[in-house]
């Protein structure tokens, strides 16, 4: 079983973080789950956004980071829309990532270094039919600095945008649909679906 850390989307931490942090519980996972808005949670999208946008999106990633500081180095690391900024970040940087799933969006490499670690498995997951989906953006030109798939899955929910509901991350809708969850973590079951991307290191929407 793996020991994992999951950040929250733009509306903060809400019930369907916490729902999804204990789905993994009971599979036997040990979960973190820190509140990157100090409690505040908000019920539309762009309030949270505007949230975020005021204390900062590198705030928002440093609060990530100071989360984890205390916590084992061999984490994954999971991240809903928002939540993949400093997940991201850390599974690039933070020595001894056991692997990332990235939910609703994800950023180039670049923004945290020279690439993905050698070897760190990473799932992401979006809209199969936006055109923005992180799937698509792993395996565009842009994307080359992902690992190869032997290391990175991807997988989409049916749909053409970004839907990231207060009380469901990372559903979208409430038929799911298995991953290589297994990349991450032999044992575990598959994570549930998760909407669009977004593929700017500051995000303006999207969850």
């Amino acid at each position: 079983m793996a020991e994992v850390i999951v950040f929250h989307h733009a509306h903060g931490l809400t019930e369907g973080v916490r729902e999804l942090a204990e789905e993994l519980r009971r599979s036997g996972h040990v979960v973190h789950v820190p509140d990157l808005y100090d409690g505040r949670v908000f019920g539309v999208l762009d309030d949270g956004v505007a949230y975020a946008q005021e204390v900062g999106f590198d705030t928002i990633v440093e609060r990530g980071r100071l989360a984890a500081e205390a916590l084992p180095a061999q984490l994954v690391y999971l991240g809903c829309s928002l939540g993949v900024l400093p997940a991201q970040m850390l599974a690039q940087t933070r020595p001894g990532a056991r692997g990332a799933v990235l939910l609703h969006a994800c950023v180039p490499t670049s923004e945290f270094g020279d690439g993905w670690p050698a070897g760190l498995p990473v799932q992401v997951h979006g809209m199969e039919a936006d055109p923005s989906s992180p799937a698509r953006a792993t395996s565009t030109r842009r994307g080359r600095s992902w690992p190869r798939r032997r290391t990175r899955s991807c997988s989409s929910t049916p749909g053409t945008s970004t839907s990231s509901r207060t009380g469901a991350c990372p559903r979208t809708t409430r038929q799911r649909r298995p991953c290589s969850w297994s990349a991450c973590s032999p044992s575990s079951p598959a994570p549930a679906d998760a909407g669009g991307c977004v593929r700017r290191r500051h995000p303006s929407g999207g969850g």
